[in-house]
This record gives structure tokens, sequence and C-alpha cells, in this order.
């Protein structure tokens, strides 16, 4: 009977200690989640932006008709069109706040320069966002013209100048040269003085492989020793490797057709990562780059110091170093020259927009990327020999003068989006 009355008693202790939840202060709790962030009260006709940011529709309005911004009061981030009212948001308002909300609303609605601002704001958005779309398609319609007419451009200039490529001296023979070809040949290595005697005496590709030292001064009265070993160091190149030393764009692509597109790729899209693979694996091709550079550099100063500028310029303004390298065959190829001076000028301006971004907001992501592209340059330049010659040349012409227009779009694009 005792534990009987002692288990009772402790029941009803339980009981009296028990008390129902602060329902009021669960509901100011929950109202905290609805207040909008411009007038720090319970939301009318709740609006939530791209950002993830809700306010009231009339609060926004105002935001917008102060500053003409279409972005966010807290976060200032953009959004685009006009944003629509949150019904899952307004919904669970009206059943949670009947009462507040409706008067709440009442309140802001009556206001005429309430209901004016919003209709101005929904009015001055849909009119942009229609004529965003409008703009949207029409640019959309023209660029495909201009991608198809790109296309069928590079196509042609593939096949018209793809089809000259085996008339170069590069690709023929020298046992077939003919007497204009000797010309040529003579005309490139600076020698055009002696056009003449070679013409007049009739010599070919045949004659041109017996030409000794002996005969330049007695026969062809070459009497600069300068000009004889120039003559003998280039006839020598020919003689071993039986056809002529490219001496410009045409010459090199014809003669080494992937690896010119891969440099062509790689210098535009990763110049750091392709600089240290001519170091690394083509130390001959990045020596006769830095040569080049050097040569063209009126001001340049000893071996030791110059080496160490390039090298340095490599890392730091590497478009800079191209331009230069470019520069010094602005007389041989006119119009490619300043297109790819252009677009050297263009990818610097570039290059230093990324250095204060990514400094900002270094991810791993912004390491691996230029790996990424590197390693896919190198991959289907190793392949390159399957995709049909005009395909290939079509891909190379591309890059080489429409790049131009696209680092001027991806320019655009970082000024005027710069947080996309």
């Amino acid at each position: 009977m005792y534990r009987y009355m002692k288990v009772k008693f402790c029941a009803l202790l339980k009981m009296q200690s028990f008390s129902p939840p602060d329902v009021t202060s669960s509901t100011e709790m929950l109202e905290e989640e609805f207040v909008c962030g411009v007038c720090c009260d319970l939301m009318v006709i709740p609006t939530t932006l791209n950002c993830g940011h809700s306010f009231c529709r009339h609060c926004l309005a105002r935001w917008f008709d102060v500053g003409k911004k279409t972005e966010c009061p807290i976060c200032r981030k953009s959004f685009a069109g006009c944003p629509m009212e949150n019904k899952h948001m307004m919904n669970s308002l009206e059943k949670l706040f009947e009462v507040k909300y409706r008067k709440r609303k009442e309140e802001v609605l009556d206001d005429k320069d309430n209901k004016q601002a919003i209709q101005e704001f929904e009015k001055i958005l849909e009119k942009r966002h229609r004529s965003d779309n409008l703009s949207a398609t029409s640019c959309g319609f023209l660029m495909g013209i201009v991608l198809v007419l790109l296309i069928i451009v590079c196509f042609y200039m593939a096949f018209y100048w793809g089809s000259g490529e085996f008339n170069l001296l590069v690709k023929k023979p020298l046992i077939k040269w003919t007497v204009t070809d000797v010309e040529s040949w003579l005309e490139d290595q600076g020698l055009q003085s002696y056009r003449e005697v070679f013409r007049d005496v009739g010599v070919n590709g045949r004659m041109l492989s017996e030409v000794e030292a002996d005969d330049l001064e007695s026969m062809f009265n070459m009497t600069n020793s300068l000009h004889r070993r120039m003559f003998l160091h280039s006839l020598n190149h020919a003689i071993t490797h039986g056809v002529k030393q490219p001496t410009n764009l045409w010459e090199y692509k014809a003669l080494n057709s992937a690896h010119a597109v891969f440099l062509l790729y790689c210098m535009n899209m990763t110049p750091r990562l392709c600089t240290l693979y001519l170091y690394r694996y083509d130390y001959d091709n990045y020596v006769l780059y830095r040569n080049y550079v050097q040569t063209c550099n009126v001001t340049a100063q000893d071996d030791g110091l110059s080496s160490w500028l390039f090298q340095a310029g490599s890392i730091f303004m590497p478009h800079y170093i191209q331009a230069k390298f470019v520069y010094c065959f602005k007389d041989v190829h006119y119009w490619t020259s300043r297109i790819l001076l252009m677009q050297c000028l263009i990818r610097t301006l570039l290059d230093l927009i990324s250095i204060g971004t990514v400094s900002r907001t270094l991810t791993p992501k912004d390491v691996l990327h230029p790996i990424i592209k590197f390693t896919v340059y190198y991959l289907v330049s190793s392949v390159w020999w399957i995709l049909p010659t005009i395909i290939a040349d079509a891909i190379f012409y591309l890059e080489l003068y429409f790049g131009l227009f696209f680092v001027i779009n991806e320019l655009y694009n970082k000024l005027v989006h710069p947080n996309r």
C-alpha cells in the first residue's frame, strides 16, 4: 500500500511539473525567418532573387527605383529579367500569420506610392527581358551565320593553300629543283644578288648539289666570305635532308603539320607550359625561338642576362615574348603577323585580368585547368595524322586567323560580365 501511494505521488509531481510549450516564443522565432531584409518587417508579396535572398516586392521596387540597378540589396549580385513572386512562401505566410499578414498587406497596397513603384518595376524589367531575349535570338542567329561562313572560309583556305604546299621547296626533293626553284631558294637565304648569275649558268637542283666551296668564287663571283658560309650551310642542310630548310610559317607547317598546330594552340592557350615543354623535350626549337626573340630586340644585353630576361618574360608575360617573336616576321607575313600581334596584346590584357582574379580566389581547378588543356592538345597532335588533311588545315587556319575574334569576345565578357 505504501509503495503504491509513493508511485502515485511521483506521477502527480511529474504531471504538475509538466508545462505546455511556449507557443508565443515559437511563433516569434518562426516570424524572424519571414522578415524582409530591407524594411525589417513581415514580408508582403515575397519575391526571391537568383541569389536566394527574399524581399517584399514593394521594397525591391523602391530599391530599384533609387539606383536603377538590378542587383540584390544584401549581396549585390545581379539578377536577370523580372523576378517572380514566391508563391510557396506567400502561402506559408497566409497560413502561419493569417491576421497579421492580411493587415500588413492591406497597409502596403493601400499606399499609392508602393503600388506605382511595383507597376513601374515590373513594366521596366519585363520590357528589358523581352529586349534581351530578342537580342539574344538575333545575336544567336547572326553568330550561327558567321560560324558557318567561318567554317566555309577555313575549308576554302585549307583547300587553296593546302594544294599549293606540294609546290613548296620544303616538300620538293633537291634533285627535282628547277632553275626557278634555285633562284627562289637563294632569295629565301638572303642571297638574291646572285640570282642572275645562277640563272645565266642554268643551275638546277642536281647541279646545285654538286657545287663546292671553290666554285662559288670562281664561277658565281661570290667574293663575300660570309655569303659563302651562309650558302654552304644552307646547301649542306638541303643535301643532308633532301629538302630546303623552312624559313617561314607556311614552310614550317608544310613540313611539320601536327607540331605547328600543337605549338599554335598551346602558345595561345597555355604559353607557360608550352615553353617549359620546348625547353625540356624540344630544346632545338626552344633555342630557335629564344634566338629569334633576342635577335629582333635592338637593345639586347649580353647572352647571360638576355637569356634570363627571356625566361622571366616567358613566365610572367609569355604573350609579350610571343609578340616579339612574331614581330621578326612582320615583313615576311604582313597580315598574318598583324593579326597575331593583336592576339598577343589582347591575351596579355586577359592575363593581367586573370591574375587579379585568381590572386583573390585561387582554387585547385585554376591550377589543373591549363594542365588538362595542354595534355589534350598534346594527345590530339599525337593522332593528328588520322584527320583528313583538309580538316586539319581548316582547324589550323581557324585558330590562326579567327582566333582574334574569340579573344576579343573573351575580353568583352571579362570586362562587361566580370562575375561570370
